[in-house]
């Protein structure tokens, strides 16, 4: 009785924690609160509620990706589950991963430089990119948001996109090829939806971003540290380019 009633306990914990519909509800419900926060103040305006003085909405947005990776271990740790699981295994090789980041890197800076002919050509508006041009008019937001380029964004966003939401997505089809392109194409588009303040050329330059990296985490096989490296470098360079006036 008592191991019939452990078995029982073990299956519904082991299949809520790891198809947890509920975990990927809260890690995508703080990535888009991370996004959207700077208008927190203008909602709780329109209610009658009073902004904290003091606060800044844009430091409330770094706190929502770190805390929604605190959610994403806490699940893994509650299951048992192993970092390699979220596709954090140590690579065989750096120095080929490094090398297959650049690559991912170049693919990324092409497909922008197309796409900004196409919006061109179509007579489509470039990106809205002034939340990051007011941002980084100093040498030191410079060094500030370099440091979230390889942690915040590079480390948390494709534990969080690719890691955790394209293997639980799957998880529900029993991880089937079919399962692992559907993750691939929700993971992308809600992406592409937090980048929603850069208009719609924006959402589609990040979307196809998200289908790259993607990508590239699962012809890694599941690796995630080509996306790390990759989406490091990409914001590295996208910030530099922009404190130097440079539109990317």
């Amino acid at each position: 009785m008592s191991s019939l009633s452990a078995n029982r306990a073990g299956f519904s914990m082991g299949r809520f924690l790891d198809k947890s519909i509920l975990g990927i509800s809260i890690t995508i419900l703080l990535v888009l609160a991370a996004n959207f926060i700077d208008l927190l103040p203008r909602l709780l305006a329109a209610v009658g509620i009073a902004f904290p003085a003091g606060v800044n909405p844009e430091l409330l947005a770094f706190i929502a990706i770190p805390l929604a990776m605190l959610v994403i271990l806490a699940l893994w740790l509650l299951k048992g589950g192993k970092p390699a699981e979220l596709g954090l295994a140590r690579p065989d090789s750096w120095p080929r991963t490094i090398l297959l980041a650049i690559a991912v890197v170049a693919v990324i800076k092409l497909m922008a430089v197309l796409l900004g002919a196409i919006f061109v050509a179509t007579g489509l508006q470039e990106p809205d990119l002034s939340r990051h041009q007011t941002a980084y008019q100093d040498l030191n937001r410079l060094f500030l948001m370099l440091a979230v380029s390889w942690t915040t964004a590079g480390f948390g966003e494709e534990l969080i996109w690719r890691g955790f939401l394209i293997g639980r997505i799957s998880k529900l089809f029993n991880e089937s090829r079919t399962g692992w392109i559907v993750g691939l194409l929700i993971s992308s588009f809600l992406f592409a939806l937090i980048h929603a303040y850069q208009n719609l050329p924006g959402m589609i330059s990040t979307g196809l971003v998200g289908l790259i990296l993607g990508s590239a985490y699962l012809l890694s096989k599941r690796n995630l540290w080509v996306s790390i490296i990759a989406h490091g470098l990409t914001n590295s360079i996208s910030f530099i380019l922009l404190y130097f006036g440079i539109s990317y």
